[in-house]
């Protein structure tokens, strides 16, 4: 018998993002859309890189992350927090697949192994790629607008207000460019509704926060969700490690500061929407690296030439093809960060004692070997893709540190700059040299990384 299609305008007129912790680097803010999605601003040159290569390379697809479309993002002046919102009625196709899913085996709450496999491990075909994001769509759907869903979003959303107007304590201050290297000590894993408050800023040129917070009105001790017919219990959001990173409350205090001088009511933005990297990752130790010896595009104009060549002459990207551009690693009981500022004063030698510090012990050294298969891998893939420039892109490496999740991923990102073969070259101010190579800036970054992951590795079990 077919049910009636429940409607999640029923419950809420629409869906408020949350804060994204685990931001290592970046200039926009990313938040959360659900419990395995994240979202951020993007240009329409990155969704159409992102589409191209969902068409063309399904080989690609296990290096980056799921991307699931984009979304009209709506920020009210009237909040003062700026938490955006998804609303509804400005995403007709969002609710139009959630219908899709809701009249076809919503019921069905089964994992597909296609989601728990590695795909990095092997190349899958493009059926295997298809099976894989409508199972990763569909769960995302039912975690997001699910009846029990909505109504523990709403929950969290509460208690984030509150939080935010009632929190005095655990404030920091944030320079425009703070110290590169910051320490936080946190304590044990929090509780499964994780949210963030900020304070209102002050007046004064530095930016004064309040440190990300865990609500403690809602009751977390129960964890038991009563699955009904469009929810799961799968859609509750998962317990990790709150890191306090700076860089994340920074990057959002400035869009905050931007929007609020606007005089509109409302700004609406367009964010795509992508997998949650560091979903069901307890204490996410997460490696931001900017690839390549070039990093800007092929519009740039000279005074953007002249800059960018000059960060990466004066960094390690010139020599090694690659720098590091943001870094969070638990130790012990604190997160270590490291901001673009510390990456780009990096000599070689210390770019390399700094990937040391991200596999600290023994537990993460073990997994270096996986990582460099996938290294390898992407470099084979990478090396096969004549006419393509990935400017301006990075690779994220995230690892758990609590060592109840031995996975360890690579993931290419950010595709504002990237260069396909299909784009008209006439336009170009700033054409590549040998167009019709691969990216042999960034296939040098690949082999630097293998080549100091592989130091790594022999030196530890040398002195073990």
């Amino acid at each position: 018998m077919t049910q009636d299609f429940y409607d999640p305008k029923k419950i809420t007129t629409g869906i408020t993002l949350l804060p994204f912790h685990n931001q290592v680097g970046g200039h926009t803010s990313i938040f959360r859309f659900s419990k395995k999605t994240i979202c951020k601003p993007a240009t329409q040159r990155e969704q159409q890189v992102y589409d191209y290569l969902d068409i063309h390379h399904p080989e690609l697809l296990p290096f980056l992350s799921q991307y699931l479309g984009v979304l009209n993002v709506t920020y009210h002046q009237k909040n003062l927090n700026l938490l955006p919102e998804v609303i509804f009625e400005k995403n007709e196709k969002l609710l139009n697949d959630w219908k899709n899913i809701y009249y076809n085996n919503l019921d069905d709450t089964t994992t597909p192994d296609i989601l728990e496999k590695d795909l990095q491990q092997w190349s899958p075909n493009e059926d295997e790629c298809n099976m894989r994001f409508k199972a990763f769509r569909k769960r995302v759907l039912r975690e997001a607008l699910s009846p029990n869903a909505l109504k523990e979003r709403l929950k969290i959303v509460h208690d984030w207000n509150y939080k935010n107007e009632n929190n005095d304590d655990c404030s920091m201050t944030l320079m425009s460019k703070r110290p590169s290297i910051i320490t936080c000590t946190t304590s044990a894993p929090q509780s499964p509704r994780l949210l963030a408050a900020f304070n209102k800023t002050s007046s004064d040129p530095a930016i004064t926060n309040k440190s990300f917070v865990t609500p403690t009105s809602t009751n977390t001790s129960n964890t038991t969700t009563t699955t009904t017919s469009g929810s799961s219990s799968s859609a509750r959001w998962q317990p990790r490690k709150i890191p306090d990173n700076p860089w994340s409350q920074q990057v959002y205090e400035k869009d905050r500061q931007r929007l609020l001088q606007l005089e509109k009511s409302e700004v609406v933005k367009q964010f795509i929407l992508l997998e949650d990297l560091t979903d069901e990752v307890q204490f996410p130790c997460v490696l931001d690296l900017k690839m390549g010896t070039r990093q800007h595009g092929v519009y740039a104009k000279e005074s953007k030439v002249k800059s960018q060549t000059e960060k990466c002459e004066s960094s390690t990207s010139a020599a090694l093809g690659v720098r590091i551009c943001g870094m969070q690693v638990y130790q012990g009981e604190e997160f270590l960060f490291y901001d673009k500022y510390s990456g780009r004063k990096l000599s070689i030698s210390g770019f390399k004692s700094t990937l040391e510090k991200y596999f600290h012990d023994k537990r993460q050294v073990n997994q270096i070997p996986v990582l460099l298969r996938k290294l390898c891998r992407l470099s084979k893939i990478i090396q096969s893709l004549k006419g393509y420039r990935f400017y301006g892109s990075s690779l994220l490496i995230i690892y758990d540190a609590s060592g109840k999740n031995n996975k360890i991923d690579v993931r290419m990102i950010d595709f504002a700059k990237t260069l396909t073969p299909d784009q008209d070259t006439t336009q170009f101010t700033c054409p590549p040299k040998k167009p019709n190579d691969p990216d042999h800036g960034y296939l040098l970054g690949l082999h630097s990384l293998i080549d100091c992951f592989t130091h790594i590795y022999n030196e530890h079990n040398n002195t073990s």
